[in-house]
């Protein structure tokens, strides 16, 4: 698509050229390019017909209806370009091919397809395609704000003009650039965009009077470091928010961010574990927590660690007075966004407070037993 609208506009250019020196036109378009064009039209056409027969009615009522839509808007416009290319000497037929070329470009439509296996291309996409009522709103406001400036503008100006002299040269300029309410708008626009030097504008406005220069000032500072401002960061937070919605780009951050925690976990366990064990003592975990760059590491978790061998006893799971790589991945992860250790300390010393109660009761229960027997045997022989 893009070496045929190459290939068409060197052709245009060159056919102006022979016009304007009475040469003969000679087309610029190379053979292979046709060759190539129709070759890929034969391709894609095949390729939806298959997808048509295997799908069957899914094709127009299932998940992708609205991309194969785009696909049969594309191969039915390339089925009239071929049949209009036989008629092509027809001054009407040559419009309707260029209008035909230009359904071309829906083509790179169909690269939006597969945006889901590209996370950061998808993640754009859904960013841009999101922030369309953020946009329409944001243009709004701008639109207004212009619109207010420019009939302070013009109501202004309109009056110097009106007490102008017919050889104050100064009138030309402020035409060039005032000359109607559209134009004042467009003026304004152009100089917060940088379509036009505002420094331009602001000489005129400077011969005319110093409040005219002082109102487009004020203009320029409101409109570049408030409107603009606040319309971009709105702009840009509501695109963002609503792209990490999408359930697939929310999974795949979580994924980065789980293995991002688990590279820094085995990191961590490999300082500690100095003698390649597979597993931590307390004496090893005790000197290693010193150190400011293990604890710099186990800040990324948002906990703080303030009784080493409390974290230790934490960790350690089973409770065997060592710990391995799991038990300190998943207790870390288990522990990560609590703050401080306080709280699973306090579950850790309930459980175990419980296990103690639970073992007190079944003892408890087996000497009641014994004494319940121990009754009734005495009551049987006193019987």
């Amino acid at each position: 698509v893009a070496a045929t609208a190459d290939f068409t506009m060197r052709d245009a250019f060159s056919d102006w050229a022979s016009k304007s020196t009475g040469l003969p036109t000679m087309s610029l378009l190379p053979s292979w390019l046709s060759t190539v064009d129709m070759f890929l039209k034969g391709v894609f056409l095949l390729e939806v017909f298959m997808r048509l027969a295997a799908e069957e009615g899914q094709f127009i009522l299932g998940p992708e209806k609205y991309w194969n839509a785009v696909d049969l808007a594309v191969v039915s416009s390339s089925l009239v370009e071929i049949a209009m290319a036989q008629w092509s000497a027809n001054p009407s037929a040559l419009r309707l091919l260029r209008l035909l070329k230009l359904v071309r470009s829906a083509r790179t439509v169909r690269l939006m397809r597969f945006t889901p296996f590209v996370h950061d291309l998808r993640f754009m996409v859904l960013a841009c395609i999101n922030s369309v009522s953020a946009l329409f709103w944001a243009s709004v406001v701008l639109l207004l704000f212009l619109y207010i400036f420019s009939l302070a503008f013009v109501s202004g100006l309109s009056e110097y003009i009106e007490g102008a002299s017919t050889e104050n040269q100064h009138v030309e300029e402020i035409e060039r650039f005032f000359q109607s309410m559209p134009m004042t708008m467009l003026t304004l626009f152009m100089s917060i965009t940088g379509g036009l030097d505002w420094w331009a504008v602001a000489e005129v406005l400077m011969d005319v009077s110093y409040t005219m220069l002082s109102l487009f000032l004020l203009y320029i500072l409101l409109a570049l470091l408030a409107i603009l401002n606040v319309i971009t960061s709105i702009f840009v937070s509501d695109a963002i928010e609503v792209a990490h919605q999408d359930r697939d780009i929310k999974m795949k951050v979580q994924l980065t961010k789980s293995k991002k925690q688990l590279d820094i976990l085995t990191e961590i366990f490999s300082e500690i574990d100095v003698m390649r064990t597979g597993h931590i003592t307390s004496d090893q975990f005790q000197q290693h927590m010193q150190r400011e760059e293990i604890l710099a590491l186990f800040s990324l978790f948002d906990f703080t660690v303030l009784d080493d061998m409390a974290f230790f006893n934490l960790l350690d799971s089973d409770q065997n007075g060592l710990i391995d790589l799991e038990e300190f991945v998943m207790g870390c992860l288990r522990t990560s966004g609590h703050g401080t250790i306080d709280m699973e300390m306090s579950l850790l010393e309930t459980k175990r407070l419980a296990r103690d109660s639970l073992c007190q009761q079944k003892v408890c229960a087996g000497m009641l037993k014994d004494i319940d027997k121990k009754l009734a045997a005495l009551s049987s022989r006193s019987g």
